[in-house]
């Protein structure tokens, strides 16, 4: 008696298991597959996985870089940045764009899933964003215009400071971007030295390092 009792509820077992792997098959099977249009001649590819694709591009007669996020598949959600720069990078589930008209520039983060502005960051950077390893977030060089600052002087043909900079800054990096420039270097030219600034994306904080690089700034 207890040998089919036993039975009958191994098979109870196996027909429910069957029945929620058919539901799960069932509701992977609901998920639709869009299929985009190709892009534009005037369009950009910005980014692009199995979810979504992110394209740029500049319309006539607009003073802006207009980003398209568009969805891949029913159950992700499709939106339009108008006034963007340029884009940056895609960082775990958010979008990283800049805005700026030189090489100095802000950075806005969105949520791909929410649509919605995640983070503005009021400190102008320049360069690279770069995301992390696990991405959890991402840095920039941050400028402002308290950074250590030097100026090429064509009368003296000398590099010289317009603010305090401290001693460490000439280092490697200082004397590798002097040698880059050579004799592009013009009466006014200006090097600043951006700090390197942490985003992280979860929290929202952001860390400024004790680590930086020389760069030329208009």
């Amino acid at each position: 008696m207890k040998k089919k009792i036993v039975l009958l509820a191994l098979i109870v077992l196996t027909m429910v298991g069957c029945t929620n792997n058919k539901k799960d098959n069932k509701q992977t099977q609901e998920i639709e597959i869009i299929t985009l249009q190709p892009l534009q001649e005037n369009e950009t590819l910005c980014y692009e996985d199995d979810l979504r694709r992110i394209s740029g591009s500049w319309a006539e007669n607009y003073d802006g870089f207009i980003i398209r996020v568009e969805a891949k598949r029913e159950d992700v959600k499709s939106f339009t940045v108008q006034d963007a720069t340029a884009f940056e990078c895609v960082v775990a589930d958010a979008l990283v764009l800049s805005n700026g008209t030189s090489n100095v520039r802000t950075l806005n983060v969105y949520d791909l899933n929410s649509c919605s502005e995640l983070l503005s960051i009021k400190d102008n950077f320049s360069g690279e964003v770069m995301p992390d390893d696990n991405q959890t977030g991402f840095t920039f060089y941050k400028y402002s215009e308290d950074m250590p600052i030097v100026q090429w002087n064509a009368q003296t043909g000398e590099w010289h400071e317009t603010n305090k900079v401290p001693s460490e800054l000439f280092n490697s990096d200082f004397y590798n971007t002097i040698e880059e420039i050579g004799d592009r270097a013009f009466n006014g030219m200006r090097l600043a030295a951006l700090q390197k600034t942490y985003v992280n994306i979860e929290n929202k904080k952001i860390s400024y390092l004790n680590e930086y690089k020389w760069k030329y700034i208009e």
